[in-house]
């Protein structure tokens, strides 16, 4: 019987964004060992509650089989964390999704995956602002990832298509959903395009308003960074803000007159310290010390023979704010340490050779969020840090 059934099983019994599930990810490795556990081998696991043990024991495994049937039939493919697919991605964020229903091929190579993100009720700043960022960073050769919702996230799709880019869309509902209505055409353009469509809902499952908050944690955590478009003050777009700063990606906001409701979260972020999106080039140069310099020329290049409304279409003499750091043969001196912040100091204290992300990082040093994503910058632009996949860091050797 193939693994997935398991991980559809675990997903039923457990819910949908269960932190007990990153334990069976990190501990057991398989939902299959921990389908053939008996009650007393479940309580010895340690983070098992007795009602989780309870659910365990008692859901069965043929609602998962049926799924799984169906998946085949509507050719889906169900990404587990066993498979080939599954984003690297996700190994690094809390609540780690178990099971996925892809349209598509998820996990494809590219420089860098960005999240775009808005409210629905966007107004035409707001529209033209969504496709000039998805314009330029899918024509650099970036992933474009949104939630496929009326207004902003459809004209971060159609930006992305526009210039036959990659674009994919998580659902909050289940795959043969059809929501938002008329949202047919658009998927289909996505998947014709080598796009991807993905949900961890089960098919049949309607979009209920929590699903939503659900589905956010995957867009950011997908992403190396998030762009908010368009929001105001208690809009889903900042819960997506959110879940990417818990999970040590950047967050970028677009600036708004001070009078305009719909632009009230982005300002409030951009005064909380996350970075200001005012070109698809100040977002690509945050990730230029990432790239070698053939890459970026190459970005440039394409983004600069873009038509985006509203943004120059070159911009003369654009070079990387930074190089990357060379590696250090001997670790600095104390008082080379002294140079740099106190937040800096601490988070170099807690790095060694093994990578460690953002929330072992905070968890070691007992930093906040925003002060951890400020020292880590501090350090790698000071070469003392060096970034690998998944956002995790470590002290260059």
């Amino acid at each position: 019987m193939t693994e997935a059934v398991y991980w559809i099983w675990l997903q039923q019994a457990l819910g949908i964004g269960s932190q007990k599930i990153d334990r069976v990810i990190e501990m057991e490795g398989q939902a299959k060992a921990l389908y053939e556990m008996e009650k007393e081998q479940l309580k010895q696991t340690g983070f098992l509650t007795s009602e989780d043990i309870r659910k365990l024991k008692t859901t069965s495994l043929d609602p998962a089989k049926r799924l799984l049937e169906r998946a085949k039939k509507l050719g889906c493919c169900v990404v587990t964390p066993d498979h080939s697919d599954y984003p690297d991605y996700f190994l690094h964020i809390h609540c780690k999704p178990c099971v996925l229903y892809v349209l598509g091929e998820l996990s494809v190579s590219c420089p860098l995956s960005i999240t775009v993100v808005g409210t629905r009720r966007c107004t035409q700043y707001g529209k033209k602002a969504a496709q000039m960022f998805s314009q330029g960073l899918a024509a650099a050769g970036c992933q474009v990832v949104s939630g496929l919702a009326r207004g902003i996230d459809q004209e971060a799709h159609e930006g992305a298509l526009s210039v036959h880019g990659r674009t994919v869309g998580f659902l909050a509902c289940g795959m043969n959903v059809s929501y938002p209505d008329g949202s047919g055409p658009l998927k289909r353009r996505i998947l014709n395009e080598g796009g991807a469509l993905a949900t961890e809902f089960p098919f049949d499952a309607p979009p209920k308003a929590h699903h939503f908050p659900l589905r956010n944690r995957l867009m950011s955590g997908i992403s190396d960074g998030t762009v908010v478009v368009q929001a105001p003050k208690r809009s889903g777009a900042l819960i997506t803000a959110q879940n990417a700063l818990d999970q040590g990606r950047d967050v970028f906001a677009v600036p708004g007159e001070i009078f305009d409701w719909t632009m009230a979260g982005c300002n409030w972020l951009i005064d909380q310290g996350c970075g200001v999106a005012v070109s698809c080039y100040g977002i690509l140069e945050s990730y230029f010390h990432r790239l070698p310099e053939d890459q970026i020329a190459e970005m440039i290049k394409r983004v600069e023979n873009v038509k985006s409304p509203g943004e120059p279409r070159a911009v003369p003499h654009i070079q990387p704010k930074y190089s990357e750091p060379q590696e250090t043969a001997n670790p600095p001196k104390e008082e080379e340490l002294q140079t740099i912040s106190e937040s800096a100091q601490k988070v170099y204290a807690v790095l060694g050779e093994k990578p460690l992300d953002c929330d072992a990082i905070m968890d070691h040093s007992g930093l906040g969020i925003a002060a951890v994503v400020a020292a880590l910058t501090e350090l790698e632009l000071n070469s003392r840090i060096a970034a690998e996949p998944g956002r995790r860091y470590r002290r260059k050797k």
